[in-house]
């Protein structure tokens, strides 16, 4: 559950938390929730997950970093720990939710997706709050 506000520095924005290390960013988080996944949900997300990665590299500026969210998401997954905090469950059902209406997921993909999503949103009943000290 997002029981409570994540409290971030004054001035900085919850998306700004993007150019932290995972480590800080995760830090900050509340505790994770564990999401039993089955393998082919499991390949869905870490293939969300690092798509974001990947599409995060812009050429124009060489060494920004990627979404810490995702790095994060992708490192569980990596370890079998399927756990996510609140930010990076609402920050998947997001991009879950786009990966399942682009025209060339295939249907089987779609599917998971969507029961990812509402296994998320079962888990996590409200967004994060963001507030600043």
């Amino acid at each position: 559950m997002c029981d409570g506000p994540i409290r971030l520095p004054e001035g900085e924005s919850p998306l700004a938390a993007s150019a932290m290390s995972a480590t800080t960013a995760a830090g900050r988080m509340r505790d994770s929730t564990h999401l039993p996944l089955g393998r082919a949900e499991q390949w869905v997300v870490h293939h969300v997950a690092l798509t974001h990665v990947m599409e995060s590299r812009d050429p124009n500026r060489p060494g920004s970093p990627p979404p810490w969210w995702a790095v994060e998401v992708a490192t569980k997954l990596e370890r079998d720990q399927p756990s996510f905090t609140c930010y990076e469950g609402w920050r998947l059902i997001d991009a879950l939710r786009s990966y399942a209406d682009e025209p060339e997921t295939p249907a089987e993909d779609v599917a998971a997706a969507l029961a990812i999503t509402d296994r998320l949103e079962t888990a996590f009943d409200s967004p994060p709050m963001a507030t600043t000290d």
